[in-house]
């Protein structure tokens, strides 16, 4: 499996900017994620990793061979895109085998080939069903095998779940999680939805505008988020506007557009407007102040509530324009309405401060 290097790839199309400046390293046997929403430049950068694009500007290098200007059939890469691309009138067999035919391989080799793809996806034994009669999920699998079996050094993936409902994304993507370590072959997926590149990805690349404005973990990208875009949108946050007052005594409280203020922990002893990130699931919920656990406390009213079975999002307000949403998970011994009086609490160290 290839190590892939991304230095300083500018795609412009036209006069729009789609790409911009953009370096990554992606590591051997990685599982990468390219996040952000529509327009923000993962798709072109993608396409400029197969060759399906030419840059503007940067290199690629894969396995430390220069492949930037290397024509798509000539990569060690594989693209499997979002809408399949499969051939209908084809058996699972035809389609899986298509890529080995053209490379004319012996049909012998084709065939122990194609099986042994189709145990490592789990589908063995449909090779002469037709792609039509599979439900979606299938096909997505198929159209994943029709890519591993030819055994790139670099498998890439153009927002592969998005065709799928709910439940039989998350099926999917755990099968591709699995394949990809059991294959450990160098891997970049592109998505919009936060929840498949936290479940799925070894890393995680935020991109926004054709930037990369962080790239980490899917604990450091949740956790750590260095900007308030990351910060909105990755799982659900309140972002309270406020600032931090050079003639207060204590450098760790945060005013809110309220005038109310609360604890952060403020190490680089930063001044000015900002903003605190605060985790629905680091705020507790209670009915009376005495009640409140830590040190921050905030009286609100509730209004609005969404159920979600295993979880309870509440939103209070806490003024005229400021919301929190707290999350309560699993059965509650205490029922709260809309209207009712609230009081919400958490631990200074759950406040993380954002400067942008």
């Amino acid at each position: 499996m290839s190590k892939v290097d991304i230095k300083n790839i500018t795609k412009y199309y036209g006069d729009v900017l789609a790409v911009d400046d953009v370096s990554i390293e992606i590591e051997k046997g990685e599982l990468i994620g390219l996040l952000g929403p529509s327009g923000c430049g993962k798709t072109t950068l993608l396409r400029v990793m197969s060759g399906f694009l030419e840059p503007n500007q940067g290199s690629i290098y894969m396995g430390g061979k220069d492949v930037t200007l290397m024509p798509p059939e000539k990569r060690p890469t594989s693209l499997v895109f979002q809408n399949y691309a499969l051939f209908p009138h084809l058996s699972v067999f035809e389609n899986i085998a298509f890529g080995l035919k053209v490379k004319k391989l012996p049909m012998e080799q084709i065939r122990k080939d194609v099986k042994e793809i189709l145990e490592v996806i789990d589908l063995q034994g449909i090779e002469e069903r037709s792609v039509s009669q599979l439900s979606g999920g299938q096909q997505q699998r198929i159209a994943l095998a029709r890519g591993l079996v030819m055994k790139p050094e670099v498998l890439l993936l153009d927002e592969p779940l998005c065709n799928l409902d709910a439940k039989l994304r998350v099926e999917t993507r755990d099968h591709i999680k699995r394949i990809q370590k059991s294959l450990g072959i160098t891997s970049v997926f592109v998505t919009h939805d936060q929840e498949e590149a936290l479940s799925i990805c070894d890393r995680i690349v935020i991109m926004k505008d054709g930037k990369v404005l962080q790239i980490g973990t899917p604990e450091e990208i949740y956790g750590q988020p260095t900007s308030k875009f990351a910060a909105d949108f990755i799982g659900k946050s309140n972002l309270l506007n406020g600032r931090i007052e050079k003639d207060e005594k204590d450098p760790n409280v945060f005013i809110l557009e309220s005038g109310q203020k609360v604890k952060i922990e403020n190490e680089d002893q930063y001044f000015g407007n900002a903003n605190v990130l605060i985790r629905p699931e680091n705020i507790v919920i209670a009915d009376e102040p005495e009640k409140c656990s830590e040190v921050n406390c905030i009286e609100g009213e509730i209004d609005y509530i969404t159920y979600l079975g295993e979880v309870t999002y509440y939103r209070v307000a806490i003024s005229k324009n400021e919301q929190i949403l707290t999350s309560v998970y699993g059965k509650s011994d205490k029922i709260w309405e809309i209207g009712g009086k609230v009081f919400l609490s958490w631990k200074s160290t759950d406040a993380l401060l954002i400067k942008e």
